[in-house]
């Protein structure tokens, strides 16, 4: 779902959650928690599974602390309260080094 929110955006992604993880710490594209704002990147990692920082999921913030997301157990594209706090790795703001704001 985020490659395909960002594609539309003209944005290029890595096609996996992980490797969109990679790209961003690579870029210097990575934020506190604190600076969340619509539009940036939420990690999480569920499990170990050798992939980088185990990162299993990926969502996009949607501001008022909740995240757009395609949820596996749901099978669809979900709209929900950020979740599993103690799960989350990483967040990070790709479209800055695009020119987006």
């Amino acid at each position: 779902m985020v490659l395909w929110v960002y594609r539309q955006l003209g944005i290029k992604l890595p096609g996996t959650a992980a490797e969109q993880a990679r790209y961003c710490v690579s870029n210097g594209l990575t934020i506190s928690s604190s600076s969340l704002a619509p539009g940036d990147l939420v990690f999480w990692s569920y499990e170990p599974n050798g992939r980088y920082l185990n990162i299993t999921h990926v969502g996009i913030y949607s501001g008022d602390g909740m995240v757009v997301d395609a949820s596996s157990s749901r099978g669809k594209v979900v709209y929900r309260k950020l979740f599993d706090a103690n799960k989350q790795v990483l967040y990070a703001r790709p479209y800055a080094e695009n020119g987006i704001k």
